[in-house]
C-alpha cells in the first residue's frame, strides 16, 4: 500500500509506483467522489502532469491518444476520439462526455466534446486526466455513452510563484505562457492564466485537386491555427469560483463542405467559455454537501467559399452556430450507515440560447435560421455497499427527463473483488444514452442535400 505520508497531488511519477501503489491512487469520477481506483465500479485510467510534461504532450488530443482503447484522427479542423474502433468522423466527440473538474463542456448545439486546441484550458494547467470507459450514464446522464473524461487543474497552491514559458516549433509555431498562483496562510488558494498560440502551419498537397493548367494541388498557408486562452481558478473556505475562456481560429485546407480549394477565407472560429462557482464541505460528522451552479456559452463560425451552381461565381457561405446555458447540481454523500456510502444528487440544466444560421452573402440567400431553448432535468442515486474488507458491491440508478423527448432511466451495477493488493476483479453492468443535439434535429441545407429530424429519439 501507499505510505500514509502526505504528499501534493500529482507529484508522484506513475512510472515509478508499484501495481499496488497504482492500485491504491485517489480517483474523482467514476462515482463523482473520491474512492481508490481498485474500488471504483469501472476500469480507470489516469494521466499526471508528470506523464504530460515528460512525453511532450501539447494538447487533449495527444493525452488521450496516448490511452489504451482510445485513438485520435483528425480531418485538419478538429480532432475525433475513437472508442475500441468507434469514432466516426464528424461526430464531434458526442459519445463522450467532457469535462473540465467535473464541469460539462459539450455544448447543446453539436454535442461537442472538444480535444483539440479549441479546449478551453491550456494543457500546461492540467493536473491529471481521468478516463472512465464505458456506460457512465448511470451518474452523468446524457454523452456518458463510450466514456468519461473529465480535466483535473492544477491549483495555486502547485504553482506557488510565478510561471512564464515560451516555446517555439516547425511550420511558424509560437507558444507563450503566463501563470501565477499562490496559496495564502488564510488557504486563499489563486491560480490565474493566460496563453497564447499561433501556428502558421505547412502547406498540404491534395492530389485529388491537382489538375494541369488549373491547380497544382497544394493548398498553400491555409493549415494555420491560432489559440489564446485565459483561465483563473480561487479557492477560500470550501468555495471554488472556476472560468476560462478559448478562441481558436483554424484554417482549413482540405475544401471541406463543398468548398473552393484553396481559397484563403476558407476558416472556423470556435469560441468556448465557462464559469462556475462551488461549495464542497461537510454538513454534519458523516454527511458531505456538494453544490454547485455554472454557466457555459459556444459559438462556431464558419467560412466555406463555394462556387455558383448555375453561374460559376465564388460565393461565401456562413454557418453560424450560437448556444449558451446555465447549469446546477446539489449532491450528499453519507457514511451515516455503516458499509455504506451512499450518494445522492440532483442536477438542473437549461438552455436558453441555441441558433444555427446559414446562408450565402452576396447573393444573399438563407437556407437555415433556427431558434430553440430547451431543459432537462436529472435525479441520481448510488450506493457503495462493502460486503467484506476485499470485496465491493455498487449499484446506481439515474433518472433523466427532457423538455424535448421525455424522460430516461439507467442503471449501473458493480461487483469488485480484490483477491490480493495487486489482483481486482471487476464485473461491471450498465446502459447509458446521447440525446440528440440541434445539429441532428433541425439543421438542415439545401445546397449539402441535408435535412433536419425533429422527431429523433435518443441513441
Amino acid at each position: 500500500a501507499l505510505s500514509a505520508a502526505p504528499r501534493a497531488p500529482g507529484t508522484e511519477d506513475p512510472t515509478l509506483l508499484s501495481l499496488e501503489q497504482l492500485l491504491d491512487l485517489d480517483i474523482q469520477s467514476a462515482s463523482k467522489f473520491t474512492q481508490k481506483a481498485s474500488e471504483a465500479p469501472s476500469s480507470v485510467t489516469v494521466v499526471s502532469a508528470t506523464d504530460i510534461r515528460r512525453l511532450g504532450y501539447r494538447k487533449l488530443a495527444d493525452i488521450l491518444n496516448s490511452i489504451r482503447g482510445l485513438y485520435v484522427t483528425s480531418d485538419r479542423n478538429y480532432n475525433f476520439l475513437g472508442v475500441r474502433g468507434v469514432g466516426p468522423l464528424g461526430n464531434f466527440n458526442s459519445g463522450v462526455l467532457v469535462m473540465v473538474d467535473g464541469i460539462l463542456l459539450n455544448d447543446p448545439i453539436y454535442s461537442q466534446g472538444s480535444i483539440g486546441l479549441e479546449f478551453p484550458v491550456d494543457v500546461d494547467l492540467i493536473e491529471r486526466v481521468e478516463f472512465i470507459p464505458g456506460p457512465g450514464s448511470a451518474i452523468y446522464g446524457s454523452n456518458a455513452f463510450f466514456g468519461v473524461v473529465n480535466v483535473i487543474t492544477r491549483n495555486g497552491k502547485g504553482v506557488g510563484g510565478l510561471e512564464l514559458t515560451t516555446e517555439a516549433g516547425s511550420w511558424g509555431t509560437y507558444k507563450s505562457r503566463a501563470t501565477w498562483g499562490r496559496r495564502y496562510s488564510n488557504d486563499l488558494d489563486v491560480l490565474l492564466s493566460v496563453a497564447g498560440y499561433s501556428s502558421h502551419g505547412r502547406d498540404q498537397y491534395y492530389p485529388e485537386f491537382a489538375s494541369p493548367g488549373v491547380s497544382d494541388g497544394i493548398a498553400r498557408g491555409l493549415d494555420y491555427e491560432r489559440a489564446p486562452n485565459a483561465f483563473a481558478k480561487i479557492s477560500w473556505s470550501g468555495f471554488t469560483f472556476e472560468a476560462a475562456h478559448r478562441a481558436r481560429t483554424k484554417g482549413i485546407p482540405t475544401a471541406s463542405y463543398q468548398a473552393r480549394f484553396n481559397d484563403p477565407d476558407t476558416r472556423t472560429l470556435d469560441a468556448q467559455t465557462f464559469a462556475e462557482l462551488r461549495y464542497d464541505g461537510n454538513v454534519a460528522r458523516d454527511l458531505e454537501l456538494s453544490a454547485r451552479i455554472n454557466r457555459g456559452r459556444y459559438d462556431y463560425r464558419g467560412d466555406f467559399p463555394h462556387a455558383d451552381a448555375s453561374t460559376g461565381a465564388r460565393v461565401l457561405n456562413v454557418d453560424i452556430a450560437n448556444s449558451e446555458w446555465w447549469g446546477s447540481e446539489i449532491k450528499l454523500l453519507s457514511r451515516a450507515i455503516n458499509g455504506h456510502k451512499i450518494a445522492l444528487g440532483a442536477e438542473y440544466l437549461r438552455n436558453t440560447r441555441k441558433d444555427q444560421n446559414n446562408y450565402d452573402l452576396a447573393p444573399s440567400k438563407v437556407y437555415l435560421d433556427e431558434h430553440h431553448a430547451s431543459s432537462q432535468s436529472g435525479l441520481y442515486v448510488q450506493d457503495e455497499i462493502t460486503l467484506r474488507p476485499n470485496m465491493v458491491f455498487n449499484a446506481g440508478l439515474r433518472y433523466d427527463r427532457y423538455s424535448t423527448f421525455g424522460a430516461i432511466v439507467n442503471p449501473r451495477l458493480a461487483f469488485i473483488y480484490s483477491l490480493d493488493p495487486s489482483i481486482t476483479l471487476k464485473a461491471l453492468y450498465g446502459k447509458a444514452y446521447r440525446a440528440p443535439n440541434d445539429s441532428e434535429l433541425f439543421f438542415s441545407s439545401e445546397p449539402l442535400g441535408w435535412k433536419g429530424n425533429p422527431t429523433l429519439k435518443p441513441e
